[in-house]
């Protein structure tokens, strides 16, 4: 047996015993929840299966569009990667690989399921690794850094001890610094990836990447701000959602005090502890709510339901969106299509 393949196989089999061990943990943390909260799992299940059915509907439309701008980041982003060179990715491609990267990311680590959705997906428009992957990491990037901001304007408010003036005030301060800054801060990348780029390394693949990096044209900061600007809306939408869900639900939840709750729930699936922060991202949207004033038992019901309905309406979503794909290649348009048409779609 050739030494090299039995340690690249002991390694694959780490990685898979840490992530059942890990998906494991974030079931255990979902059980343990309600116990700790003294909530009755037969009540969250009872009230997510009598989700108010035009609420659902609002939630899975909340979610089209919210993965709609996140495909409309990638196809951005993929744009200036390739330089005007290879296939563009159709919009409705690049939708579709969202909405499966986001339902496959509910169970498992989202950087991956995202990255492999989209880099499985772009092999025929070539290029497919730093189309799908490095694209996907570098507009991910700007999620976090607004879901990073929010989370400052929730705990500055709980510590100076406001309400939804307070919130909202900080709020708006984070998005217009994170407009105004980012610009800057993709100046000090460029910079940073040109000093790593001049320096020797003992591994040649990192210097190459580094260097490749740095030449695809991302750093520009009009890309930057359209990216923060739409991370921005998305960042909206997913508050809307949560406010669906508690209107499911039929818990009175302020909608402020979701909008404080949401980012740390963020903060924690991003993270990659459990996959797609199964448990931990419950427990931080819980104990948020808690800080802020919502009772504990409240706020563990509608993050438990808030996961087992995003599932289902992330899952409606995705499926409905792969059976339309299928049907456009399985029964195409009578009249040709031009490749300017085609990569609207």
């Amino acid at each position: 047996m050739n030494p090299a393949s039995g340690l690249d196989f002991k390694r694959r089999s780490r990685s898979f015993i840490t992530l059942a061990l890990s998906l494991v943990a974030g079931i255990g943390l979902i059980v343990v929840l309600p116990l700790a909260s003294s909530v009755r799992w037969q009540e969250v299940i009872a009230r997510s299966l009598a989700v108010d059915r035009m609420a659902f509907l609002r939630l899975a439309l909340l979610f089209a569009l919210s993965s709609f701008l996140s495909s409309e980041k990638w196809r951005m982003t993929d744009r200036v990667i390739c330089h005007g060179e290879g296939d563009p990715v159709p919009r409705s491609t690049a939708f579709v690989l969202t909405t499966v990267g986001v339902a496959l990311g509910q169970f498992l680590p989202i950087q991956v399921t995202m990255s492999l959705a989209r880099t499985l997906g772009t092999f025929v428009h070539g290029r497919a690794l730093r189309r799908g992957t490095v694209a996907t990491l570098f507009e991910q990037s700007f999620d976090l850094f607004v879901t990073v901001l929010m989370v400052m304007a929730a705990a500055g408010t709980r510590l100076l001890r406001g309400g939804a003036a307070l919130w909202l005030a900080l709020a708006l301060a984070g998005a217009v610094l994170a407009v105004s800054a980012v610009g800057t801060l993709m100046n000090v990348a460029d910079w940073l990836t040109a000093r790593l780029a001049a320096k020797r390394t003992r591994v040649a693949r990192w210097r190459s990447a580094i260097a490749e990096l740095r030449e695809s044209g991302l750093f520009q900061a009009g890309l930057a701000r359209r990216l923060t600007l739409i991370s921005l809306a998305r960042f909206v939408l997913l508050v809307l959602m949560a406010s669906q869900v508690s209107t499911g639900i039929h818990l009175a939840i302020p909608l402020w005090r979701l909008a404080s709750a949401v980012p740390f729930g963020l903060l924690v699936a991003v993270a990659g502890i459990t996959p797609g922060g199964l448990g931990l991202a419950e427990a931080a949207n819980a104990a948020a709510l808690d800080l802020s004033g919502i009772p504990l038992a409240v706020s563990t019901q509608w993050a438990i339901a808030n996961r087992l309905l995003s599932i289902a309406a992330v899952f409606v979503v995705a499926g409905f969106g792969v059976v339309l794909l299928v049907a456009r290649k399985v029964f195409p348009g009578s009249r040709t299509e031009s490749p300017q048409n085609a990569a609207q779609q």
